[in-house]
């Protein structure tokens, strides 16, 4: 696996930690200097060890990154989710659309040839709540920011969203957006780092799960019973955490957050509370530290 960049000054490679990862530069055609940094084999383990010299090398600013492939393992690796994602979100439209009473039901229809922002559009935002919160604010009078959130706020919406989703699939419609974006990211090769790639692939599996428990409500009629005993709701967190330290190098505090989800985890009965606490932890360890990963 092999990072490869164009520096037109000659970089200072000098203070780059490598653990493992091998640099080399060479100068072509008395234009430019070629960087490329390698690590054996194509697996999470080489691409995490390359996101690293990646920041540093980023941080001497070369003038193009012309191969990233750890980007290209973290693109491949999330794209059964994100492939996972819209079919099920599809299957869960379409059996709500013959098992439910709905309103705008028809437009439930070749959501195949849909992309993700088209059917936010479908099934999260109404028109007539858009039309009023537009014609306010377009019109010849200006309006304070308090008062905007006030009319958001008593302006009744009724999207096709509202109508469906039960509180199991929350975040699958608080995250559409985010989700919208990652899916652009793989779908277009875009470069991203390690610590993108861990968040996407929580977020993805995590709204894959809900997809699952909505649409078994939907057949079944019944929400799908917590199976997660406490051990493996903490395995999980185990499993969260090694793989940030991984990411951190070890970073200080972070040994003791974990201890003190260890000591809470035990009182915690249901899974939407252990499912809160992973998160919790997963983003408080990645916010506090995102500037030295």
């Amino acid at each position: 696996m092999r990072l490869e960049y164009i520096f037109t000054k000659e970089p200072d490679l000098s203070a780059i930690s490598t653990d493992g990862v091998i640099i080399k530069k060479t100068f072509v055609k008395n234009k430019a200097y070629f960087v490329t940094a390698s690590s054996d084999g194509y697996s999470l383990d080489a691409a995490k060890k390359l996101s690293n010299v990646e920041k540093q090398i980023n941080a001497i600013k070369p003038d193009q990154c012309i191969v990233d492939e750890c980007s290209e393992y973290y693109n491949k690796a999330l794209y059964p989710l994100t492939n996972s994602f819209e079919r099920k979100l599809r299957q869960y439209l379409y059996i709500a659309k013959y098992v439910l009473d709905i309103d705008k039901s028809e437009k439930i229809t070749d959501l195949e040839k849909l992309d993700l922002g088209k059917i936010y559009n479908l099934i999260l935002t109404d028109e007539k709540f858009m039309g009023k919160i537009k014609s306010r604010v377009s019109n010849d009078m200006g309006i304070s920011k308090g008062d905007l959130l006030a009319l958001i706020d008593n302006t009744p919406e009724n999207s096709i969203w509202s109508q469906l989703f039960p509180d199991s699939a929350k975040d699958v419609g608080k995250h559409f957006l985010e989700i919208k974006d990652i899916r652009n990211d793989v779908m277009h090769a875009h470069n991203i780092d390690y610590v993108r790639f861990i968040h996407s692939k929580n977020l993805l599996t995590k709204c894959n799960d809900e997809l699952d428990k909505a649409i078994d409500e939907l057949l079944n009629g019944k929400k799908k019973e917590n199976t997660e005993s406490v051990q493996e709701a903490l395995a999980r967190i185990v499993d969260v955490f090694s793989q940030q330290m991984t990411a951190l190098n070890g970073l200080e505090g972070a040994t003791r957050t974990l201890l003190e989800m260890e000591e809470k985890l035990p009182k915690l009965g249901l899974k939407p509370e252990i499912e809160e606490a992973i998160e919790t932890f997963n983003r408080a360890i990645v916010n506090a530290y995102k500037d030295q990963i």
